[in-house]
């Protein structure tokens, strides 16, 4: 076990609740695609919390057991949902406790279950870092429902101990994992890119249209919903119609808060159709089952429509929930994977290697034919880094040293803005030997 918390600092950004549950995983199996059932199945625990919250909104409509195919309208959402990546454990996390925020009586009134919620919220929060911010958003709406209804001494106490396996995860956390990983505590690295700032609206107004499609699309339902709380304020019946999802709109208003204000200190993105703010983009997307809810209610009442297509719309999801298992699942083992077991690589093999250049990679070193060795420091003929600035790749050192390596591997960006790619183009005896999938992988002729 300490082997994998180690390997975990090295080659994750992640405090590694999700390598730690795969390393258990792989006792029953080590098979590629059975390793992708781990983040799957906690994707499906997501789709029945979804369901779940659905029925304290909506119990009369058809469509709340099928709520949680909902996920499923973001592509983002269903491309790590079979990644080996701790994403999808993220995603269940702000789903969890956007769940707990109508289950806040329980928390304040019942000890064992404030005790529970903690501890699942306490392992959850191992995810990823930015995984926090879901459960002290959920923690800031406790306390506003502790002052403002619950204001008794059983209640404080239940919140202390719902309080409690949070607080030990979170202390566990920064002195096992993030001290080692990020001493000196500075942002990571794709901050640069992905960070809110006043000058990127210019470029993104005019430059990234199509960002600009992605971003609408994730946040239109609840900018809609938005519009139907503030008419609620001058309509009753809007006003009823809107009183389930209120909830939701306060922990989504205090998530979406927490990230835009780090975004703006440059300490964290807020990048709602990132990878790196899975938290913001789950919540949004779940923003088009209240619409969905509200829009079919309506047809209902008003024209009898939805009577007749309650049938379809959940075969629709069925349907659609298959063909993206089978897409993600089925064609997992990437060119790169592929290339490896083609070229017959082997341990022995020297390789120059981004070992971030995909989940396969990644499986290829802790599970796959190149694991001969479960600690990475174990890799005698492999020299490893975390991007081509670590490795000062157009350095003089670097370049004469080149030719004495079997294989290379970069990832796409790496290559591309790296003086590797002039330096590769004029050496023969190195050639492309993947020229598709997330990864770019060389060979040398000349040694092999």
């Amino acid at each position: 076990m300490t082997q994998v918390l180690e390997n975990n600092a090295k080659l994750n950004l992640d405090p590694g609740g999700f390598t730690v549950l795969l390393h258990f995983w792989t006792m029953i199996s080590n098979n590629f695609i059975f390793l992708r059932l781990l983040p799957f199945i906690l994707f499906i625990v997501g789709m029945i919390l979804v369901s779940r919250l659905s029925l304290i909104w909506e119990v009369e409509n058809l469509l709340v057991y099928f709520s949680g195919f909902v996920l499923l309208l973001s592509p983002l959402l269903c491309q790590y949902a079979f990644e080996l990546r701790a994403y999808s454990m993220e995603m269940l996390t702000v789903i969890l406790a956007l769940y707990y925020c109508y289950k806040i009586p329980n928390i304040l009134n019942n000890y064992r279950y404030s005790l529970f919620a903690g501890s699942l919220l306490a392992v959850l929060l191992t995810s990823r870092y930015s995984a926090v911010f879901s459960v002290i958003s959920l923690g800031i709406i406790i306390f506003i429902n502790l002052i403002k209804y619950h204001f008794n001494r059983k209640s404080v106490i239940n919140f202390i101990i719902f309080l409690i396996p949070i607080i030990i995860s979170g202390i566990t956390i920064y002195f096992f994992t993030f001290q080692y990983q990020n001493p000196t505590g500075a942002p990571p690295n794709y901050v640069k890119s992905l960070v809110f700032k006043t000058t990127d609206i210019h470029h993104l107004l005019f430059d990234r249209l199509n960002l600009l499609l992605h971003v609408f699309y994730t946040m239109f339902p609840i900018l809609v919903l938005i519009l139907l709380y503030i008419f609620s304020f001058k309509k009753n019946s809007i006003k009823k119609i809107m009183k389930p999802y209120n909830l939701y709109l306060l922990y989504a208003l205090i998530l979406n808060l927490i990230f835009i204000t780090l975004s703006l200190m440059g300490k964290y993105p807020w990048s709602v159709n990132s990878k790196w703010d899975m938290s913001t983009h789950t919540i949004f997307i779940i923003a088009w089952l209240p619409l969905i809810f509200i829009i079919t209610n309506f047809l209902y009442k008003k024209y009898l429509l939805y009577e007749k297509l309650k049938i379809f719309i959940p075969l629709i999801f069925i349907l659609y929930f298959f063909s993206i298992a089978i897409r993600y699942v089925i064609p997992s083992i990437d060119s790169t994977y592929t290339n490896y077991i083609h070229n017959n690589i082997s341990s022995n093999s020297s390789i120059l290697i981004n070992v971030t250049a995909s989940p396969t990679i990644r499986y290829l070193f802790e599970y796959g034919p190149l694991a001969t060795e479960k600690n990475i420091n174990n890799y005698k003929n492999i020299s490893l880094f975390n991007n081509t600035n670590d490795m000062n790749l157009g350095s003089t050192t670097t370049l004469k040293k080149i030719d004495t390596y079997d294989y290379i591997i970069l990832t796409q960006i790496d290559y591309d803005n790296s003086e590797l790619k002039n330096i590769l183009s004029k050496k023969p005896n190195w050639i492309d030997c993947a020229t598709t999938g997330p990864s770019k992988m060389f060979k040398n002729t000349a040694k092999i």
